[in-house]
């Protein structure tokens, strides 16, 4: 990951950097720490996780179908917004509106990361009444979504190395343009919220 020394020197340069990372009603919550551990914190050193391949799975996505990593988008020169949710998650479906807008409305790159989505795109039938509403908000989102039946073990490491556990979701973790951990937030995110990040990461 080509990412400037400066930026991940040590843990705990990394949790300085960490300051924005709260939970939704503004409290700073210990999965950051979690987060902070499991992701790369100096040029030479990443963790693999970074570098699992990943599909976007999102029929409504310009990249369908496009394979990459994390190591591919975060410090690229662009935001990064890693949103993990759940298609069981009433608060990760109403916050997804607010991504779709943010994906199209800021330089930042959002991405979806589910490990249950392809039970979501495989239900074809529309019988699972548990997918039903999941179904109808996804069909409007256009940003990528990692999900892929192939793709859900590589989900899982990921959720698995940042300690994420399902009381956790949804949780979304933003790298600025140049690789550096700006925030972790537990929580849906209000529309406040999304424009004070979109306006610290410009």
């Amino acid at each position: 990951m080509n990412l400037p020394a400066y930026a991940f020197s040590t843990i705990s340069l990394l949790f300085a950097a960490s300051s924005y990372a709260q939970d939704a009603s503004g409290e700073n919550n210990p999965i950051r720490e979690n987060i902070a551990a499991a992701i790369p914190y100096s040029s030479e050193q990443t963790h693999p996780v970074f570098a699992v391949p990943l599909t976007d799975a999102n029929p409504h996505s310009s990249t369908y179908a496009h394979q990459f990593t994390l190591d591919s988008i975060v410090g690229k020169g662009k935001p990064v917004a890693l949103n993990f949710w759940e298609p069981w998650c009433s608060p990760c479906m109403r916050e997804m509106p607010e991504f779709e807008e943010l994906s199209h409305n800021s330089n930042i790159l959002v991405y979806g990361l589910s490990s249950q989505y392809a039970s979501v795109l495989q239900d074809t039938s529309g019988q699972d009444e548990k997918y039903g509403t999941a179904k109808n908000i996804l069909a409007k989102v256009t940003y990528p979504f990692v999900g892929f039946e192939k793709d859900s073990s590589s989900v899982l490491s990921l959720i698995q190395s940042f300690n994420l556990h399902g009381t956790n979701f949804p949780t979304t973790v933003f790298f600025s343009s140049q690789g550096r951990l700006d925030g972790v937030y537990v929580g849906i995110l209000s529309p406040q919220q999304l424009d004070d990040i979109v306006t610290r990461l410009k």
